[in-house]
């Protein structure tokens, strides 16, 4: 069982972050933006990370939801051809969607759930304060 879903992103060269995009899960946040960036002939670096350490297999449930219903944004594999900010929204959406949908809560309740979500457009690859955000 994962704990996070992210989306990661490519540095854009001016600064911030733009597409593509990759959708994903995993337990260890630093090890998987290593892997990734061996992979990766840009700088890349998260985007967003979702919290799921006590919701089950939200994580991967959602990132699921996400591939199989982008398959018309997808370059290969689990990139995407979007920006990020779009990403997250969609992501955003198809949680509430499901739980909501589910019966297991309200629009209410589940704008009150509080599920931690952190975006770092202005971090670099490891998660640390680029010198514009300082």
């Amino acid at each position: 069982m994962s704990d996070f879903l992210y989306v990661v992103a490519t540095r854009a060269r001016s600064g911030g972050a733009t597409g593509p995009i990759k959708v994903g899960v995993t337990s260890n946040l630093r090890a998987r933006l290593r892997t990734l960036q061996t992979g990766s002939p840009r700088q890349i670096a998260y985007f967003a990370i979702w919290d799921f350490r006590d919701c089950g297999s939200a994580a991967e449930s959602l990132e699921g939801a996400f591939h199989a219903l982008q398959g018309e944004h997808r370059l290969q594999g689990e990139w995407y051809g979007m920006a990020p900010a779009r990403g997250v929204r969609i992501l955003d959406l198809y949680f509430e969607q499901s739980l909501v949908l589910s019966g297991a809560c309200t629009r209410e309740e589940f704008r009150a759930l509080g599920i931690t979500k952190r975006h770092f457009p202005d971090f670099d690859p490891l998660g640390r304060p680029c010198a514009s955000a300082a």
